[in-house]
Parts: structure tokens; sequence; C-alpha cells
């Protein structure tokens, strides 16, 4: 993680140090009045000793843009995350369950474009986090509704028409409100707070 970083960071600060000498219309490329960005990541992991804890997670984005400036776009953005976890072989009976995590979250966005780089500032006006827990002992239901932000760096290259590439994100949710087993929406405090980065791979395609 460390390494994609450095070599992110790199790519990031010498191609827009290059773009920087264009002028914004020259900037732009072939870049047109809108685009579609999805952007996708995934990963599995397993832990295992003498108990067994399986992990799978995806997140995606699709982010729509229209050209307010040269090199900027503004849009609603749609995000998607998936976790699923199965712990097994525990000697304590409740910690062999399965929980499964997904969030949707939908906002705006502000992209700024480079010859190569991108930067992009979204916030979540809504993003709804569902969690729940299956064992032998029962299930529980955890609903979570809040806001959040994302920020992301990017770099592009052309491929078969696309203009793609690694991005990098940083993601904050705040969830103030939780409603537990269908029993109604109540204000929590302290309210849930979650922070991340991620890398993804992303995909502009511009019309």
């Amino acid at each position: 993680m460390r390494l994609y970083i450095l070599a992110l960071t790199f790519l990031l600060v010498s191609q827009t140090v290059h773009a920087l000498s264009f002028s914004p219309g020259e900037s732009t490329g072939t870049m047109s009045d809108y685009y579609i960005a999805p952007s996708f990541l995934y990963y599995s992991g397993l832990r295992s000793r003498s108990s067994r804890e399986e992990n799978a997670y995806i997140t995606s984005d699709l982010r729509f843009g229209y050209q307010i400036h040269p090199s900027f776009y503004f849009g609603p953005i749609y995000q998607f995350d998936q976790k699923n976890t199965e712990s097994t072989g525990f000697t304590v009976e409740s910690f062999n369950n399965t929980v499964k995590l997904k969030r949707n979250s939908i906002g705006v966005s502000l992209s700024y474009l480079l010859e190569s780089v991108h930067f992009a500032l979204s916030y979540y006006i809504q993003s709804k986090l569902e969690l729940n827990t299956l064992n032998k002992i029962g299930s529980s239901d955890y609903n979570y509704t809040g806001t959040g932000f994302q920020f992301d760096l990017g770099y592009r290259f052309s491929l078969w028409g696309l203009s793609l590439g690694p991005q990098l994100s940083y993601k904050s949710y705040q969830y103030p409100k939780l409603e537990i087993n269908g029993d109604g929406s109540n204000d929590i405090t302290p309210k849930l707070e979650e922070s991340n980065f991620e890398p993804s791979l992303t995909a502009y395609y511009f019309f």
C-alpha cells in the first residue's frame, strides 16, 4: 500500500508540473462537454489458525460531469460499498457469525482535470450504511443514516479509446442516526464516524 501511494504521488507530481505548463484549453486534450467516470476496487482475504475468517470487499463509484470551465466539471456521484465477513471455528459460539455491510451514498462532485491528472471533491448529501449480523443465536440489523465527503486524485492514460488509470481516494462519513431491527430511527451520541484511504481503477469516457 505504501509503495502504491508513493508511486502514484510521483506520477501526480510529475504530470501536474507538466500539465500546468499548458494553457487551460490545451490541458483538456480531447475532453468534451460531459464525462462518465466509474471507479472500481475488489479484494478478498483469509485469516486462519484454529479459527477462520474470510473477507470479501467491493467498492465502486459512478461520477457524471458537466464542463463548467475548460478544466472544471460538476455533476452527481453515486457510491456503493459491500463487505462480507464470515467467521468460523471459534470456541465462543457467538463469534462464529456472518457480517454483511452495504453502503449507498449519493451526492455532488466537482472535478479538476488536467492533461493526465485529475482531482475531485465530492459531498454525499445522503449516505446509508446497512449492517447485518447472523449467528446461531440470532440476527440483528443496524441501519445508519448520515452524510460524507470524498477527495480523489489520480493519473490517466489513453487505452482503447478510454481515459483510465489508478486513483487514490480519501473517504469520510458521519452517521448521527441509527435504526435497529426496524424499530425506528433515533439520534445517537456519539455518532458513528468512519474514514479510510482506498486505491481504485478509474475510467473516464468523454462525450
